[in-house]
């Protein structure tokens, strides 16, 4: 996705786009003695299960960390810095950007 498209979505969007590309993913459960479905996220990379819903990536530094880290090859790790620094206006900016800045930057180069 390109950048421009990426800050069109919505933070409950981009909140899902970027917990599956974090390894997260929606299942529909039925639990026992309830007859309707509900959803829950598993993430067999981080071994975490029974979630009700993905973490907040849009508004939680920690959890886009956490993100952050599985970028482990170094030209996609550059190309997010980039991304950012386009995002945020320039490299310094990109030490304090928000949350929101870095899921767009994370959706945009994971994507690719």
């Amino acid at each position: 996705m390109k950048i421009e498209q990426v800050q069109k979505l919505s933070n409950e969007k981009l909140r899902i786009k970027v917990a599956e590309l974090d390894g997260w993913e929606g299942r529909l459960v039925t639990v026992s003695g309830s007859k309707k479905p509900i959803l829950l996220w598993f993430n067999s990379k981080r071994n975490a299960a029974n979630r009700e819903s993905p973490p907040d990536y849009t508004h939680d530094l920690n959890a886009m960390h956490e993100a952050e880290k599985t970028i482990t090859d170094v030209f996609v790790r550059r190309r997010y810095y980039q991304t950012l620094d386009q995002l945020t206006g320039d490299q310094w900016n990109t030490i304090v950007s928000t949350a929101r800045q870095r899921t767009e930057a994370f959706v945009v180069v994971m994507s690719e």
